[in-house]
């Protein structure tokens, strides 16, 4: 029999492109089912949600990091998330139980719930890092060229797939337990597949002296733009959020976007032969159009929304269209960031690992620094600009000389200034989801509202505010617009449900909007938890 390179059979490069597929399919999923478990028992707020999705970024980096030296355990490794997957997906009385065992143990409050979730996270996000550079290093054994930017286009279109499928299909046809147990089975199966038919790469380890070096500057500008990618992202769940709608939905189609964009920027970046500078420059366009065309988008939006929603596949289409037109072109540039940097490749697994160790770690980084300072401080059109500003400087920093090409990439600051003076309208965050679906509700709801007396309360991601329209106040709270605050029906409800207590020595309330009901209890009452 014919044999190519590493002693595989022709063709075999196409059957381990689908394995790739495959594991990208499965890695990304398992951050939103093991942060819907865990939300289920601990809690679904912040600190919860942000100690998950911190463990996976640091899992995933060290992940990057260290999986050169585990070459010939790739199979196992994607073994190994499987059976993490199936653990979670059967453990969960056990999981449960440990739960009430082990958090009054770690002590009280929050700190408790977070480091549990590390602990419980931290294998298996280290396990789903390593994936990538294994399977980049393995195809450089058998095609060649820029691999790892065919292996990571491949990789993240199969995130992107799996991102829109768990929550549109998976999720509501197997339910949550069912559908993490159809996942790690895929695992299984491309552990399988590479234990039997990859034995020849497994033997070929690359030797560690084989590895390109990265200069310093290069890695200080990827980690500046993998900042300024990780709160872009989190910016357009927010702007997306305030047009679309909160909801689950909306978060999905923007990480699928944001997947997407990773592999279609990867491939351009791999056909076109472009350079970082090249794409950050393109992240740079991007930012600025959402800056000057984001009103115009959104309110294109509101024209055609009627048209859209009668059939719901094409409701998404519309939504996935309409996200696409905004964020498009920074997704994919950001996107291609490692990519570019990647022009040499003698140890892909190695070289791989540590860019992809930066970027998770910058990301890590990018995600604190908008939850606990840009989002709580800064209205979003400011926080685009720091984006912005943060792509500019590293587009200096790999420079390294600050000759003409720097100054004039410094003036684009500026620049980004005055089309956010010109073309931003914040307003248009607070008018609420529902008034994007005809054009005269948005007309009319931008001239009902007195921006001037907008009391905004930003918290780490959400956004609350008390609007005023037609000079009566309106609770706000992450594009939804919720009751008159001058209603009597919630106080009404608070009041009646005080009637019938046994006592009033203390209550409990479950729920806390607007506060108009527990509000009316609290003053019933003498000691209120909510």
């Amino acid at each position: 029999m014919e044999h190519g390179q590493g002693g595989q059979p022709p063709g075999s490069s196409r059957v381990f492109a689908f394995l790739l597929l495959l594991s990208g399919f499965c890695g990304i999923s398992y951050e939103i089912l093991y942060g819907r478990i865990l939300g289920n028992l601990i809690g679904d707020q912040f600190a919860v949600s942000a100690s998950i999705l911190l463990t996976f970024l640091l899992g995933i980096g060290f992940g990057t990091l260290y999986a050169h030296r585990l070459w010939r355990w790739l199979w196992l490794l994607e073994a190994g998330i499987g059976l993490c997957g199936i653990a979670f997906a059967l453990g969960g009385d056990a999981l449960d139980a440990l739960l009430f065992v082990a958090l009054p143990l770690l002590g009280p409050g929050l700190g408790s719930s977070v480091l549990l979730c590390f602990l419980l996270l931290s294998v298996p996000s280290f396990l789903i890092g390593t994936s990538l550079p294994l399977f980049a290093g393995y195809l450089a054994r058998l095609r060649p060229g820029r691999v790892f930017a065919r292996a990571y286009t491949i990789y993240n279109f199969g995130a992107a797939l799996t991102a829109l499928l768990i929550e549109f299909a998976l999720l509501r046809w197997l339910g949550l337990k069912l559908a993490v147990l159809s996942i790690a089975s895929l695992n299984f199966v491309v552990a399988a597949a590479l234990l039997v038919g990859y034995g020849g790469i497994r033997q070929e380890r690359p030797r560690p002296a084989d590895a390109a070096d990265y200069p310093a500057h290069h890695l200080a500008a990827l980690a500046l733009a993998s900042v300024a990618s990780a709160a872009f992202q989190l910016l357009m769940v927010k702007l997306a959020e305030c047009f679309l709608g909160p909801f689950r939905e909306t978060f999905a189609l923007v990480l699928a976007l944001i997947l997407l964009g990773i592999a279609v920027g990867s491939a351009l970046t791999a056909r076109l032969q472009l350079g970082f500078g090249h794409v950050v420059l393109a992240a740079l366009a991007g930012l600025a159009w959402l800056l000057a065309g984001f009103a115009g988008v959104t309110r294109l939006y509101a024209a055609l929304y009627a048209q859209a929603v009668d059939v719901y596949p094409a409701a998404v289409l519309f939504k996935l269209v309409t996200l696409g037109l905004l964020m498009g072109v920074p997704a994919m540039a950001f996107g291609a960031t490692i990519p570019a940097l990647l022009t040499e490749q003698r140890n892909v697994a190695r070289e791989s690992g540590r860019l992809l160790f930066v970027s998770s770690v910058a990301n890590a980084t990018g995600f604190l620094l908008m939850a606990f300072v840009l989002h709580r401080y800064l209205d979003y059109g400011a926080i685009l600009l720091v984006v912005f500003a943060l792509g500019a400087l590293a587009l200096v920093v790999y420079r390294r000389s600050l000759d003409a090409r720097a100054v004039g990439v410094a003036l684009l600051v500026p620049a980004a200034f005055l089309v956010h003076r010109a073309a931003w309208d914040e307003k248009l965050l607070y008018v609420g989801h529902t008034s994007f679906q005809r054009p005269q509700a948005l007309s009319e709801a931008l001239g009902k509202l007195d921006f001037a007396r907008t009391q905004t309360f930003k918290g780490f991601q959400d956004t609350f505010s008390i609007n005023w329209s037609d000079g009566e106040p309106f609770f706000y709270i992450n594009g939804y617009v919720s009751i008159h605050l001058d209603s009597p029906a919630e106080k009404l409800v608070g009041a009646f449900s005080s009637i019938f207590a046994p006592r009033t020595d203390r209550a409990l309330v479950l729920g806390l909007g607007s506060g108009a009901t527990g509000g009316t209890v609290s003053l019933l009452f003498d000691e209120l938890d909510a």
